[in-house]
């Protein structure tokens, strides 16, 4: 498993968390992983779709256009991005806090 499931798995035990396949019958552009916390963790989003990235990779068109219309359904969505073996994202306000301890988990 991705040492992200592991976290979240770890830290939230009870929690749904896998990697999102690729196929004929899947949209195009969905997140890498899903990860859904149970309803008793206060302050936590309870679906969570994530991206990750290697840098310098980028989002394609089609990850922008998905990641765009789950956030305007009300979807929680980061994108990840490793670069010089940190964990970094595009909202440090609502990750900063799980990337530290992604960091804790091996």
């Amino acid at each position: 498993k991705s040492q992200l499931i592991r976290s979240f798995e770890h830290f939230y035990p009870g929690c749904v968390a896998f990697k999102v396949g690729a196929g004929p019958y899947l949209a195009a552009g969905l997140p890498d992983l899903f990860v859904a916390i149970p309803a008793d963790v206060p302050r936590q989003a309870q679906q969570l779709w994530i991206e990750v990235k290697m840098h310098p990779k980028k989002l394609s068109p089609r990850q922008e256009t998905m990641i765009r219309r789950l956030r305007a359904a009300g979807a929680k969505v980061w994108v990840l991005t490793w670069r010089d073996r940190v964990l970094r994202s595009d909202d440090e306000r609502v990750a900063l806090d799980f990337i530290r301890l992604v960091a804790k988990v091996e």
